[in-house]
């Protein structure tokens, strides 16, 4: 059975998800992954959505029961701290590269970005590259690619593709 997920719902102090707000968040994540922003009421309840594509998406909701801020990650820390994050998956290497120079120049302007940067290892037969980043939302996700030595790839790979038209009958 295949599966994935298909979204993450993150809750805020009641009055956090401003207009002012939202477009920070907005010129973040959408400026900078290419993510897609829309308002949504929910429930009776005014949501900001998040879209990295279209089958998968993040609720922003104002609520009484509003998560956490995201942890701080000690600067002693090494690759091999734990926090609660999401992993977003990069086709390559100089992918993960690319993202991290723009959020880099991102936090020049805005020192709500918060970075840590992991540089190129080796596990066994795999290189990986990773980052972790927080912007505006209670949570870290970590922006990564592993990629295989030739001849050592898994036997089964997701991958993203262009739905093709069903033919049409005759």
């Amino acid at each position: 059975m295949t599966q994935r997920w298909d979204h993450l719902e993150l809750t805020f102090p009641k009055g956090f998800l401003t207009s002012a707000t939202r477009a920070d968040i907005d010129a973040f994540w959408c400026g900078i992954f290419g993510w897609t922003s829309s308002e949504h009421l929910v429930y009776g309840h005014s949501c900001h959505m998040l879209r990295p594509d279209d089958g998968q998406f993040i609720l922003l909701v104002e609520s009484d029961d509003a998560m956490e801020p995201a942890p701080e990650i000690p600067e002693s820390s090494g690759p091999d701290v734990f926090i609660p994050h999401m992993g977003i998956h990069c086709e390559t290497i100089g992918a993960v590269d690319k993202l991290y120079a723009k959020c880099l120049e991102f936090q020049e302007k805005d020192p709500r970005v918060r970075l840590r940067d992991y540089p190129l290892e080796r596990h066994g037969s795999k290189l990986a590259r990773n980052f972790l980043v927080q912007y505006m939302l209670p949570f870290w996700f970590d922006v990564n690619s592993v990629q295989a030595d030739p001849g050592t790839e898994p036997p089964r790979a997701w991958r993203y593709v262009e739905r093709q038209a069903p033919a049409v009958p005759q």
